[in-house]
C-alpha cells in the first residue's frame, strides 16, 4: 500500500523525468497536427492564392491556433466542425478522414454544408458533430477569419496590387468645396 508521502515523491519524480526526457509525441499533439492539416487544406480552398508559402507568410494558421488555445468554446467549434467533415466524408465516400478525399469530393461536402439547412443523416444527440449547424458555424467562421486576416495583411495587399495599409488623410474641409 502506498502512503501519501511516497505518492508525492512518485509524482514529483515523474514530473522531473518528464521535464528532462519529454515525450515527443502525444495524442493531443497528433490531434493538433490533423486539425492543422484540415485547416490548412480549407484555407487553400478558401483563398484565391494557391501557394502554401504565401499562406504561411500571412500567419493565418498560427494566429488561429493561438486563438483556439485561448478559447475553449472556439476549440469545441473547430473540433466539432472537423468531426463534421470527417463524418460526412465517411458517410458519403466511405473515407475515414476529410483529407483523404480528392478536391472535387471536398468541394462537394463544403458546398453541401454551405447550401443545406439540414443534415442528410439525422443528428445524434450523443454526437453533436453530426448536426449540420456545427459544420456551418465552423466553415463560416473560418471563411470570415481567413478572408479578414489575408486581406488585412501585407501579403494580401500585394496580391491585389495595393502598396500599403489604408491611411487616414484627415477630415475634408467643406468650406473649400465648390458646387
Amino acid at each position: 500500500m502506498i502512503n501519501r508521502r511516497n505518492f508525492i515523491k512518485y509524482l514529483s519524480s515523474a514530473a522531473i523525468i518528464n521535464y528532462i526526457f519529454p515525450v515527443p509525441f502525444s495524442i493531443s499533439q497528433s490531434n493538433n497536427d490533423y486539425r492543422d492539416s484540415v485547416i490548412s487544406l480549407l484555407i487553400n480552398l478558401i483563398l484565391p492564392v494557391k501557394s502554401i508559402d504565401i499562406i504561411k507568410r500571412t500567419g493565418i494558421l498560427s494566429d488561429l491556433n493561438s486563438k483556439i488555445s485561448d478559447n475553449p468554446k472556439m476549440r469545441d467549434i473547430v473540433d466539432y466542425g472537423i468531426k463534421w467533415l470527417n463524418f460526412n466524408s465517411n458517410l458519403l465516400y466511405q473515407k475515414e478522414k476529410f483529407v483523404e478525399l480528392d478536391a472535387d469530393q471536398q468541394l462537394e461536402i463544403l458546398n453541401y454544408t454551405f447550401n443545406s439547412f439540414q443534415s442528410a443523416y439525422p443528428a445524434e444527440p450523443d454526437k453533436p458533430w453530426t448536426d449540420i449547424r456545427y459544420g456551418k458555424l465552423f466553415l463560416n467562421n473560418l471563411r470570415t477569419y481567413t478572408m479578414n486576416e489575408f486581406y488585412t495583411s501585407e501579403t494580401g495587399w500585394k496580391f491585389v496590387g495595393y502598396n500599403g495599409p489604408p491611411q487616414f488623410m484627415g477630415n475634408p474641409d467643406y468650406s473649400k468645396c465648390t458646387n
